[in-house]
């Protein structure tokens, strides 16, 4: 398993690639979770020392519906995880929020 440190800097080298389209952007993640053996954006399990959200938690801190943020994980705009042999995302690191939340806002309004 890739620590979550780990792809963040593989998020970071992406994002420095300055790719403007959504889809383009889409498709690069996908393509280097995939190379990384990762389900659309699901770990296997998060850092022990991070808390863990559920989908629920996660949809409520970001004002926005679970399916929204089952969406987020698949595009990679968050990473999410899942437990055991389950294909089903469990919960997203509370860090992984925090992060979503200062890439998407400029000292706190949205962009």
């Amino acid at each position: 398993m890739i620590a979550i440190d780990r792809l963040e800097t593989i998020k970071e080298t992406i994002r420095s690639l300055n790719i403007t389209e959504p889809a383009d952007k889409q498709l690069v993640y996908l393509l280097v979770r995939n190379l990384l053996g990762l389900d659309q954006g699901a770990q296997a399990m998060p850092d022990s020392n991070d808390a863990v959200l559920s989908i629920a938690e996660a949809a409520r801190r970001l004002a926005r519906r679970p399916r929204t943020i089952q969406y987020y994980v698949a595009t990679g705009q968050l990473i999410g995880f899942h437990t055991g042999r389950s294909h089903r995302l469990t919960g997203i690191p509370a860090s992984e929020i925090d992060a979503f939340i200062k890439r998407n806002t400029d000292g706190g309004s949205a962009i």
